[in-house]
């Protein structure tokens, strides 16, 4: 809503500065009910708010409204920051570019010695990086605030209360909780200059591994409230950068999914995606046969390679083509079509579909195939693509994802025939399925937990868990012996005695046994009081043991077949459904049956 009365330059800087509290179209408006006189109104250091909206908005439109407003592109704080280097600072591609598009110069210098170029390597992506070093070198006369005697005091008065200047001057800092933001970065900063140490001295892939690992971990605990991409992206980007410069392969075997994995100090996966999208969007470039002998030696990091190879900028037919043939193998096996979403998700702008769209396995296969449009030489070989849908049992949603009309059916690959002859697992009885819908009920299932030599686990979640991957869960299955518990936890959600029971799960004795269990541990912990300190019940996950969906692990192990069909259905409606209760039960129960075979 546009504001009846104008406002000042120091509302606007306010408003412009908060980004989660005024979204883009209200601080636009503010923006249009701000004097034109008062738009490069700055505050004591001489910053305005252009400033101000190139450093803490994420996208450029309030940007491009204050210069439509005309405000002053090139005004500079009393220490010689500029709109440009702010935006470089947070790594803004879109501001950054939007700025020089307007005229910026990137020939300004700060008191520090920093320009926008030095601000935005590690930061922003390759091209933006190159924008700029193009407009460094054809920029014309340079400004300089190095020497500058203003700009030398307000430094000086600037240090006294950043932790990241004083760290830079080897000076403690006052532990003082209202300057938290500024230890924080100086944090970061620390962990920079330790991460392109620790991967100087690294002597082969995995001890790489082990660096880079270590440092996302870092990162992500000194991030807050900073996003712990931007975080890990700004601490492993330059290292990446080098280490790639002397040593592509092994820096490529150490940002192997598996070597990763292997570095991890814990099961939080959260480090590997944080290392592969920074090696993606860091700026490390590398030669097509390399990508191609990575993807033949780690085919789950199709993915990555995948990416690599767009972003390198580099058209080599032969290596698109193998990489393609790599892709559609690894697909076709379904190999880690989450993990690979959790690298490309953001990166790519693929965006993540819910399991009634078809999920990670549509979102792969969407993936592919606008890489395949934009690196295959004529887009040859696409219809590879739409037959793998198909025989993935996803074509109608895959069609939709692309805007197609369904395809027509195909003749089905060997597996698909052969899972279909297969004999159906045998349902849970059910006298065995427990229903838990209140406290009392709920203490019982949880004391048999808490007796149970070793416990299995799933989860169920409705549209709003496909909307937010932290949400709750629905259900909770557990199986324990013989029984298996299906917890109300949408109508308990609010009591605390789903918190201890959920915190049995998790933190009792003797093995947990899941599938894909990460997805279900971080939705269950939500719903946790609290349980730090406490070590976790050993997760043994069955997906690790190849790297499939459940029904096609039970097709291998078990020699039956695994009805999916009420995966998809509304898990938040009450009364459930006889098929939901016995497809809920079933998979819980069956990952004993499961574990056994692997075992044997």
């Amino acid at each position: 809503m546009q504001p009846t009365q104008p406002i000042s330059s120091r509302e606007l800087r306010k408003a412009v500065s908060q980004a989660r509290r005024c979204d883009d179209e209200s601080c636009i408006a503010l923006v249009r009910a701000c004097p034109a006189a008062s738009i490069d109104g700055g505050n004591a250091n001489g910053k305005t708010a252009l400033m101000l909206a190139a450093q803490f908005r994420p996208t450029a439109a309030v940007v491009e409204e204050l210069l439509r407003r005309g405000a002053n592109v090139d005004t500079t704080t009393r220490r010689g920051h500029t709109a440009l280097i702010f935006a470089a600072g947070r790594g803004r591609d879109a501001t950054i570019v939007t700025l020089l598009h307007a005229g910026a110069s990137a020939c300004v210098r700060t008191v520090t010695g920093d320009t926008a170029l030095d601000m935005a390597r590690g930061r922003a992506s390759p091209e933006v990086v190159a924008l700029l070093e193009h407009a460094e070198a054809t920029g014309g006369p340079w400004r300089s605030f190095v020497d500058d005697p203003d700009a030398l005091a307000a430094q000086a008065e600037h240090a006294k209360t950043c932790a990241v200047c004083r760290a830079k001057l080897g000076e403690a800092f006052p532990d003082d909780a209202s300057n938290e933001a500024d230890r924080r970065e100086a944090a970061l900063a620390a962990e920079t200059a330790a991460t392109s140490e620790r991967c100087r001295a690294a002597e082969d892939a995995a001890s790489l591994s082990r660096a880079l690992v270590l440092s996302a971990c870092a990162a992500a605990a000194a991030s807050r409230p900073t996003p712990v991409r931007d975080a890990s992206k700004r601490v492993l980007g330059p290292a990446l950068v080098d280490a790639a410069a002397r040593d592509a392969p092994t820096l490529l075997r150490a940002c192997a999914d598996g070597a990763l994995g292997r570095a991890l100090p814990t099961r939080d996966r959260r480090p590997i995606r944080l290392v592969l999208e920074a090696l993606l969007g860091g700026g490390a470039v590398f030669e097509p046969a390399a990508l191609v002998d990575f993807a033949r030696a780690d085919p789950q990091s199709y993915a990555t390679a995948l990416e690599l190879y767009a972003r390198g900028g580099a058209s080599e037919p032969t290596c698109a083509t193998e990489l393609w043939k790599i892709a559609l193998e690894a697909l076709g096996r379904r190999l880690h079509a989450g993990e690979a979403l959790g690298v490309y998700g953001v990166l790519a702008a693929s965006r993540r579909r819910r399991k009634s769209e078809g999920g990670a396995t549509v979102d792969s296969l969407v993936h592919a195939r606008a890489w395949g449009v934009a690196c295959l030489p004529g887009g040859d070989g696409l219809d590879a693509i739409d037959a793998l849908a198909v025989t993935l049992g996803v074509g109608a949603k895959y069609s939709a994802a692309i805007g197609a009309p369904e395809p027509p059916p195909v003749a089905k690959s060997a597996p698909v025939v052969a899972y279909a002859s297969l004999p159906p697992l045998e349902p849970v009885p059910t006298s065995s399925v427990v229903w838990v819908g209140d406290a009392a009920s709920l203490d019982a299932a949880g004391a048999a937990v808490a007796a149970a030599s070793r416990v299995a686990v799933d989860t169920e979640w409705g549209q709003s868990g496909d909307d937010d991957p932290a949400a709750p869960p629905a259900l909770i299955q557990a199986a324990v012996g013989e029984r298996v518990y299906l917890v109300d936890a949408l109508t308990l959600r609010r009591t605390d005695a789903l918190g201890r029971f959920v915190e049995g799960l998790l933190y009792g004795e003797g093995p947990l046994l899941g599938f894909a269990f990460e997805h279900d541990r971080v939705r269950l912990e939500a719903l946790l009081p609290a349980a730090a300190g406490r070590p976790r019940r050993l997760v043994v996950d069955l997906q690790r043991a190849g790297h499939v969906g459940l029904r096609d692990a039970c097709a291998t192990w078990l020699g039956q077949r695994l009805d999916k069909s009420e995966q998809c259905s509304d898990w938040e409606r009450r009364p459930l459904s006889h098929a939901q209760v016995a497809y809920a039960a079933l998979d819980a129960s069956v990952l004993f049956a499961l574990h056994d075979a692997m075992c044997a």
